[in-house]
């Protein structure tokens, strides 16, 4: 491949584009631009060398042959003696004589030393006389710069200068090569961020009902409701039969004839109970005067005594049943004894109860031993 131009058309067998191409013979550089298509880059030659030193005389060659005589001038005219006249010019040179035989071979000169290819990054720029440091460098060395494809010839040791750039153009793009081999299967990798929850479905179609599950425990007692609001009040009921034992106590403690008195109240007197048949302010007997003088009902403990005639009042009637004892005694224990503050009195009976309206609280007899320590709260 020659010349110096572009697109220079050499075939080199598998040349492509990038390639690069040295004629040994000139030291010319060359990129291709395509299979066989070449432009000339630059010249990687040096300048001449210095002049060697002079090598040793060689031997004397044999001295040649005499040549022939020229042919002789006519005789000139005998002149007056004249002066002396200038010497006439040189005859013409006799032809050269055939060549004597070559001497012999001169000793071989020294070799002389072989330029070095440096590789790097160290010297840089275009220009010429470049100071960088190149151990081992000489004149005549070559330095490639790697990241730059830029080519300098050295003119002494550690000082080059810019030669060219070999780096070609961009290439187009190859042919895409064959699929490789499927990889190994990767490892899982880690699990990725949780995505935005998505819009909400419609409404699938209903499923078939699952079995029934097992019955639960039962449950706590919930929280009692709010109070209901109050019922009108309901219609009257029929009256019910008359009971045989229904009575409501009288407090004997407290009575007077000035008492007044709740249908079904109950007093006993003299072993006779009287029944209140509606609510009234009368006493169940009235009392006779006999002999001018005005006899009067006796309120003495627990006891009713009538000390004169007497008649039964309208609004009380007789009060009979068949289980009542109607002894007195037994009268006393259908009701409490009351007052304010705990007990003074002792009991009379074992059960027998008594009722503090004041804290309010109700008092039992557990026992009768004459002392008030026989009452307990119930």
């Amino acid at each position: 491949m020659t010349g110096t131009g572009t697109n220079i058309s050499a075939t080199v067998a598998g040349s492509k584009a990038g390639d690069m191409y040295l004629n040994t013979s000139n030291s010319n550089v060359y990129i291709a631009t395509a299979a066989n298509k070449w432009d000339y880059k630059c010249n990687i030659k040096g300048g001449t060398g210095g002049t060697g030193n002079t090598g040793p005389t060689g031997p004397t060659g044999a001295t040649g042959g005499t040549g022939n005589t020229g042919p002789t001038g006519p005789t000139g005219a005998t002149g007056g003696t004249g002066a002396t006249g200038p010497t006439g010019p040189t005859g013409a040179t006799g032809g050269t004589g055939g060549t004597g035989p070559t001497g012999p071979t001169g000793a071989s000169g020294s070799n002389g030393s072989s330029a070095s290819w440096f590789t790097g990054t160290t010297v840089t720029g275009t220009g010429t006389n470049i100071s960088a440091t190149v151990a081992g460098s000489k004149a005549g060395d070559m330095y490639l710069n790697t990241s730059n494809s830029n080519v300098y010839i050295a003119t002494a040791a550690n000082k080059w200068d810019y030669k060219c750039n070999i780096k070609g153009g961009t290439g187009g793009t190859g042919n895409t090569g064959p699929t490789g081999p499927t990889g190994a299967t990767g490892g899982t990798g880690g699990t990725g961020p949780t995505g935005p929850t998505g819009a909400t479905g419609g409404t699938g179609a209903t499923g078939p009902t699952g079995p029934t599950g097992a019955t639960g425990g039962t449950g706590g007692t919930g929280p009692t409701g709010p109070t209901g609001a109050t019922g009108g009040t309901g219609a009257t009921g029929p009256t019910g039969p008359k009971g045989d034992s229904y009575l409501i106590p009288v407090d004997m403690d407290s009575l007077t004839t000035s008492s007044t008195f709740v249908q079904s109240n109950v007093i006993a007197i003299n072993g006779v109970f009287y029944r209140a048949k509606r609510n009234t302010s009368s006493f169940p007997i009235t009392l006779m005067t006999q002999g001018g003088n005005f006899l009067y009902n006796e309120i003495n403990g627990h006891r009713a005594y009538i000390v004169a005639d007497y008649t039964i009042n309208t609004d009380w009637e007789i009060w009979t049943d068949a289980g009542i004892d109607y002894h007195q005694e037994k009268a006393d224990r259908l009701y409490p004894l009351t007052g304010s503050g705990a007990p003074t009195a002792k009991p009379t009976f074992v059960g027998q109860l008594y009722v503090d309206t004041t804290t309010p609280k109700l008092y039992c007899a557990k026992a009768v031993t004459n002392s008030t320590s026989d009452w307990f709260a119930v």
